[in-house]
């Protein structure tokens, strides 16, 4: 097949790339009594977290509805880039949490200039989850 003119590799067509890198999934990614409980609805984006998480071909907001409904971590924080000072209170009580958790003790987070801000996240025009055997 790799020497058939009929068939190209994916890479020709599209760009691969990894998921989002949080540096910590168990803080970024949160379920929704987490998000009401700090308030944290404006910076919450629909997320999903695990290959579990979806079935089927086709993943609909009614489908993520679900997970948030279900009580799933399918919303991922994005904290602005911005110093601690300059957040707002909510936002600030939020990371005093991880912190006391030492969620920003590990490699990714730590090297950060705001341990608490993802620098690159994106929504892609497609994904492709695999499950393990």
């Amino acid at each position: 097949m790799k020497n058939h003119n009929d068939f190209s590799e994916f890479k020709q067509i599209a760009e691969i790339d990894i998921g989002i890198t949080t540096g910590n999934n168990k803080y970024f990614s949160v379920d929704n009594e987490t998000v009401q409980k700090f308030n944290l609805q404006d910076i919450s984006i629909p997320l999903i977290g695990r290959s579990s998480h979806a079935s089927g071909l086709y993943f609909t907001y009614d489908d993520w509805k679900k997970n948030v409904d279900k009580g799933v971590a399918a919303q991922l924080l994005y904290f602005p880039n911005e110093p601690f000072e300059e957040l707002p209170l909510n936002y600030q009580r939020y990371i005093q949490y991880g912190e006391e958790n030492q969620m920003h003790t590990g490699y990714k987070c730590r090297i950060r200039e705001n341990w608490y801000h993802i620098p690159s996240v994106w929504v892609p025009d497609a994904f492709f989850l695999m499950k393990k055997q």
